[in-house]
C-alpha cells in the first residue's frame, strides 16, 4: 500500500546543511518550477549565493530540450541550488559532474546501489532513468555570473503511465520499500560540497576521472540527435567541458549537446 503524503522535515534539513555551501532553505508545497523560481529571484536581485530552494510539487517541472519533468506530490526530491562561483564558463558542467557523483555516491553508501550517469545530465539506476539535472546560468564577461542547478531525483515514485521518452524508475522501486528522502538530499549535497571547492580552484580531475568511469554510454556504440540531425559513433569519453567526443565514420567529432541513446 502507498505512503500517505509526508512532507519534508525542512528543520532537519536546514539543520544538517549548516556550514555547507547552502546558506539558505526555501521551502514550497507547491511551485511552476524551482527552476523559474531561482531566475525570477536573480532578476528581482533577491537571490543569494548557496540558495536551496525545495518544493513538493512543480507544476510546470522543466527538463532538458523544453520536456516536461513528471512527479508525484511528497514523493521525489525536487530542487535547485543557486550558485555565485565566478568561474569561467568551461567550468560550468564541473557542477553538473560534481552533483550526479555525489548522488551516485550517495546511493551506493547508503543504499548499496550502484548507479550510473547517461550523457549529459541523466542518473541511470538498472537501465532505468532515475534523475535528470538541468543547468542554468548567466555570465559576467566569461565569468559565471549565476549558476542555478536544478535536480529531481525518483525516490518514492517513478511515472509509469506517461508519454515517457526512456522508461524510469525509482530507489524505493529498486529497493523494495519507501526511503527517507531528507537523507538522500542531505548526503547528496554534502557531497557535492566536497567538491565545490576543487572545482573553484580548477581541479577537476579527480571529479572528471569519476564521471568518465560513471558514464554508461563509454566505448559503446551511440547514436545522438541533436535537435537536427542524427549521428552514429562509438562514444569515446566526456571531455572537460561536457562536450561527448565521438568516433565517427573514423574521425572524431565534438558532441555539445544532444540525447543520447545506446544502438
Amino acid at each position: 500500500m502507498e505512503m500517505e503524503y509526508k512532507p519534508l522535515d525542512i528543520e532537519r534539513i536546514r539543520k544538517e546543511l549548516e556550514g555547507t555551501v547552502i546558506s539558505e532553505v526555501i521551502y514550497l508545497e507547491t511551485i511552476d518550477s524551482t527552476n523559474e523560481l531561482a531566475k525570477r529571484m536573480i532578476e528581482d536581485g533577491s537571490a543569494k549565493d548557496g540558495m536551496l530552494i525545495i518544493a513538493e510539487e512543480q507544476t510546470k517541472g522543466k527538463g532538458r530540450m523544453g520536456r516536461r519533468w513528471i512527479s508525484k506530490k511528497g514523493k521525489n526530491l525536487l530542487f535547485s541550488i543557486i550558485l555565485t562561483p565566478f568561474i569561467k564558463k568551461d567550468l560550468v558542467f564541473a557542477l553538473n559532474m560534481a552533483f550526479s557523483i555525489s548522488f551516485i555516491e550517495e546511493m551506493e553508501e547508503d543504499f548499496g546501489l550502484s548507479a550510473q550517469i547517461k550523457w549529459p545530465n541523466d542518473i541511470y539506476l538498472g537501465g532505468k532513468k532515475l534523475s535528470g539535472i538541468l543547468t542554468e546560468f548567466f555570465l559576467k564577461g566569461d565569468l559565471l555570473r549565476y549558476v542555478i542547478i536544478g535536480i529531481g531525483i525518483n525516490v518514492n515514485w517513478s511515472p509509469k503511465d506517461e508519454d515517457l521518452l526512456y522508461p524510469a524508475t525509482s530507489i524505493a522501486e529498486e529497493l523494495g520499500r519507501e526511503v527517507e528522502r531528507e537523507k538522500i538530499l542531505v548526503g547528496g549535497i554534502k557531497g557535492f560540497d566536497r567538491y565545490y571547492e576543487d572545482i573553484l580552484s580548477g581541479r577537476i580531475e579527480e571529479l572528471y576521472k569519476k564521471w568518465n568511469e560513471k558514464c554508461v554510454i563509454i566505448g559503446k556504440e551511440v547514436e545522438v540527435y541533436d535537435g537536427e540531425k542524427r549521428i552514429k559513433g562509438t562514444a569515446i569519453k566526456i571531455d572537460r567541458d561536457g562536450s561527448l567526443i565521438l568516433l565517427s565514420n573514423g574521425k572524431k567529432r565534438k558532441i555539445l549537446y544532444g540525447d543520447v541513446s545506446l544502438r
